[in-house]
């Protein structure tokens, strides 16, 4: 399955997409869109499937892994609706309780 996410950002060329599917391969987007998040002066939190590539291109950056339950889903089965997604910041994020 392949997902999209349209990030507006306050510099040229923007609006960015990010473009996934798996596996993830760092596309143009992607990088590009590292790159502004890393660039910007404000905060930003940032959801997307977790994945090692996803991992690698924002090292060094607060991540925290969260288990999500996908209530839209062509394929019924737990595997497909029962996934992961990494939420990475540019700041601290709270401890979990």
């Amino acid at each position: 399955m392949i997902t999209q996410h349209t990030v507006k950002c306050d510099t040229d060329g923007c609006p960015a997409t990010l473009t996934t599917e798996p596996p993830m391969k760092p596309t143009p987007s992607n990088l590009r869109l590292a790159e502004t998040l890393r660039s910007i002066k404000g905060a930003f939190l940032l959801s997307i499937n977790d994945h090692p590539d996803i991992r690698r291109l924002y090292k060094g950056l607060t991540k925290r892994k969260v288990n999500v339950q996908y209530s839209i889903a062509r394929d019924k089965s737990p595997a497909a609706r029962n996934r992961t997604e990494l939420i990475i910041a540019n700041y601290p994020l709270p401890r979990r309780r």
